[in-house]
């Protein structure tokens, strides 16, 4: 997979197949949306292309609780073996592109023959561009994918924060590309875990973190190329914080003594245990967290 910059269009030869969106989560709803993308492409021999938009884009549209960072999709992409990916910035000035004007810049220097789009698709200024503009403006071909549905729900990015708010974690997991998780570093924390026994890695909070009902999760993190079970707590630690102002994203690895500090760990949200608790010493909250790993223990992740 090769990510395109704006200079590369000027020198593209390929005929392309292409979709476009922020395809957050890259759900069921999104795959069935990808896989017509790559098939077609190759049943034609062309090449697929995705036009995705980097988190700040987000930003601006007042989407910053994005179920998965740039990043992450990206390696979906790849994964899913998506032969182009263009990303825009805010510093494109995409968004002030008239539907004509995004078309010629960016659809007709991708040699586009094909598009590739679910219902709500929309691209330039105040969404003009749109299914029946394409069809009424341009000679491209368009295969219109249908939504995808589950228990009479339209799976969607909206639906999976819905999922993620409820800490209906399983749900939102067979849905998504894959399951849930965070990426980021590892910060320093006040080392309270280690007085009673359970030592954590602090994560930077991210965006996705914020979508996470607040509770203990378990789950499992992937450090060089090994799996660990482990427990993960997301909220404000209420027992030993009383402002309850800043969130955080709290690891206990098990079976793990590294340093992990300033290190970029992955960490995968497999079940919801329980609600966060308020504690009335640290014994108590102790007591609690030991009961919670013996049933991680038991657990096939």
């Amino acid at each position: 997979m090769k990510i395109l910059d704006l200079k590369d269009l000027n020198n593209l030869k390929d005929n392309c197949v292409v979709t476009l969106g922020f395809f957050d989560g890259i759900h069921l709803g999104h795959q069935a949306i990808l896989s017509a993308l790559v098939n077609n492409a190759k049943s034609l021999n062309y090449k697929s292309v995705v036009i995705t938009f980097s988190d700040d884009v987000l930003n601006l549209f007042k989407m910053n609780n994005n179920i998965m960072l740039l990043e992450d999709k990206l390696d979906c992409f790849e994964k899913l073996r998506i032969d182009y990916v263009l990303v825009l910035s805010p510093l494109d000035n995409f968004m002030s592109l008239s539907a004509k004007e995004f078309v010629d810049t960016y659809l007709e220097k991708l040699n586009t023959k094909l598009l590739i789009c679910g219902s709500d698709f929309s691209f330039a200024k105040n969404k003009e561009g749109n299914i029946k503009y394409i069809k009424n403006n341009t000679n491209y071909e368009i295969i219109e994918i249908d939504d995808v549905f589950i228990e009479n729900n339209k799976i969607s990015s909206t639906y999976i924060r819905k999922l993620l708010n409820e800490g209906n974690i399983v749900k939102a997991n067979q849905l998504l590309f894959k399951p849930f998780s965070l990426k980021s570093k590892v910060i320093s924390g006040k080392e309270i875990g280690r007085t009673i026994g359970f030592k954590t890695a602090n994560l930077l909070v991210t965006n996705p973190s914020k979508l996470l009902k607040h509770g203990v999760y378990f789950g499992s993190v992937l450090h060089d190329n090994i799996h660990y079970k482990a427990m993960i707590n997301v909220g404000f630690n209420p027992t030993v914080n009383n402002q309850l102002v800043d969130l955080k994203v709290e690891v206990h690895i098990l079976d793990f003594n590294d340093d992990l500090y300033g290190k970029i760990i992955n960490v995968s949200f497999l079940s919801f245990h329980r609600n966060e608790m308020k504690f009335d010493s640290l014994k108590e909250l102790k007591i609690q967290l030991d009961k919670d790993l013996n049933i991680l223990k038991k657990m096939d992740i």
